[in-house]
């Protein structure tokens, strides 16, 4: 029970410190779109990435007992939402870089959403493959304690790489389709 509350009031702190975060490092920068939405759709994909890891995790703990709520639980939740926070900072920082160029010029906030994410995905690849490759390696020639929790970062890895890609964005997106950009 202790320890289902410390995961709980964590995730919290880390959810609103990298909103505010996010907030922070977007604001005034391109001046149609709000900061504030960056940081809506951040939050909105990280609480993506914990409801269905969640999810995820009692879906085992059905067929594996051995799955409780520890500190490898918690280790694992902060840890898929680092990697995904990675890979949502790239996928926006290209986004507000081409609104900067592009934004009301030649393109619409759809095609530079669209561009963006293009532009990123051989990148968000490579590292995503790269990571699974040790995963992969550390799940068959590692330790065994660390076994159970390769699977679970296994699992997180397809979680958070198709959540900063797939939702993070368009997410982003439907915050500001109705935006008209401008130049200035």
């Amino acid at each position: 029970d202790y320890m289902q509350k410390t995961a709980i009031i964590t995730l919290i702190i880390a959810l609103v410190s990298i909103s505010i975060y996010i907030w922070y490092s977007f604001s005034g920068y391109v001046s149609w779109i709000s900061s504030m939405h960056f940081a809506y759709a951040t939050a909105g994909s990280l609480l993506h990435d914990i409801i269905v890891c969640t999810w995820l995790y009692v879906f085992i703990w059905i067929f594996f007992p051995e799955f409780k709520i520890d500190t490898y639980f918690i280790t694992w939740l902060l840890t898929i939402l680092w990697y995904s926070i990675n890979d949502t900072v790239v996928i926006f920082d290209r986004i507000r870089d081409n609104l900067k160029i592009y934004g009301g010029k030649w393109k619409t906030l759809k095609e530079i959403v669209d561009f963006s994410i293009e532009e990123t995905l051989k990148r968000s690849i490579y590292t995503s493959c790269t990571f699974i490759f040790v995963l992969i390696a550390i799940f068959f020639f590692g330790p065994e304690t660390l076994k159970w929790f390769m699977l679970l970062m296994i699992l997180g890895w397809t979680i958070w790489t198709y959540s900063s890609i797939f939702i993070a964005s368009p997410l982003l997106f439907e915050l500001n389709k109705n935006t008209v950009l401008t130049v200035y």
